[in-house]
């Protein structure tokens, strides 16, 4: 994000945003929430000119169905990945924000250089950048490259909010030989493979203790 001194671009969009504060959550108790739905003086939204970019993941039965048929599995929550993705420069102008610091403090104007969540483009072009990620990995991580590529999953949560999931499992079928060791390595490949773009899986859950 950064800031607009001089608005010298006659086209742009503000989108109206509110906080959300829940002081229980220990990940994210502050959640900002942007509505590019909102109508701007022509009568369109930015949501209303952009387009969707379409599903380029699998269909959530067959996600599942893959998941199931592992003896060990887990999953894994992506954080704060739209932030991690940049806009390009030249179309930045329709992601701006007011703010001021107090009430009595003067508006400030910035604009959003990553994509934002309540876009609707916002869950194509980050199931686009893992697909790429994957690509780009695939020599030093061909497990991980593998499952980014075929079993992520946005989740959607409540508005302008979503999570990107993992569903993994060993290489271990049902009515095999019960080896965890396939799972310990899918993980130590997932976990390397993200953190290499400088992003972190967090929320694990899995069906195993060990």
């Amino acid at each position: 994000m950064q800031q607009i001194i001089d608005e010298d671009n006659t086209k742009s969009y503000y989108i109206p945003h509110h906080c959300i504060y829940k002081p229980e959550k220990t990940t994210t108790p502050l959640r900002v929430v942007f509505d590019a739905s909102a109508k701007n003086s022509t009568g369109q939204s930015l949501n209303s000119i952009l387009l969707n970019g379409g599903s380029i993941q699998d269909e959530l039965f067959s996600l599942v169905t893959r998941f199931r048929t592992h003896k060990y599995a887990f999953s894994a929550d992506i954080q704060k990945m739209y932030r991690q993705i940049l806009v390009e420069p030249s179309q930045r102008y329709l992601q701006r924000i007011v703010w001021k610091e107090t009430n009595n403090s003067p508006i400030k104007v910035y604009q959003l250089n990553t994509v934002t969540y309540g876009t609707v483009s916002a869950p194509f072009l980050a199931i686009r950048v893992l697909k790429a990620l994957a690509d780009a990995e695939h020599q030093d991580f061909p497990e991980a490259a593998k499952k980014i590529s075929r079993d992520m999953h946005i989740r959607a949560g409540r508005k302008s909010r979503s999570f990107f999931d993992l569903f993994c499992g060993s290489a271990e079928k049902l009515r095999t030989p019960i080896i965890k060791k396939g799972a310990k390595s899918y993980n130590s490949e997932l976990i390397s493979s993200v953190a290499s773009t400088g992003r972190m899986l967090r929320n694990w859950t899995k069906n195993s203790q060990n």
